[in-house]
């Protein structure tokens, strides 16, 4: 039983290393269409998650390139995010700016 601890432990990591490539394949899909708030509980999430795979010290060394690959896709997922978020914001300023002025 001892022997196969490594194993299901190993199985487990590679379970939340797809889980989390499919959770940010989801979010990338749909970046276009979120708005502000949506994108926000997102960065959220994806923080916690990349934490969470700093935190997976163990990582068999046969998992450490995906587990970096997926470290990188969490950060460049963050940085469209966060675009996306500075984007929505700049138009919404631009919005109430001409909604304050008035028609021309």
């Amino acid at each position: 039983m001892i022997t196969r601890v490594p194993l299901v432990y190993q199985l487990w990591n590679r379970f939340k290393i797809t889980r989390w490539y499919k959770m940010a394949s989801r979010v990338e899909r749909r970046m276009p269409y979120m708005q502000l708030d949506p994108i926000r509980e997102e960065i959220t999430r994806i923080q916690e998650y990349d934490d969470e795979l700093l935190d997976l010290v163990n990582v068999p060394t046969n998992q450490l390139p995906d587990a970096y690959q997926l470290h990188e896709h969490f950060e460049l997922l963050l940085r469209k995010l966060e675009r996306r978020a500075d984007d929505l914001k700049a138009g919404a300023a631009a919005k109430a700016e001409e909604t304050e002025s008035g028609p021309a």
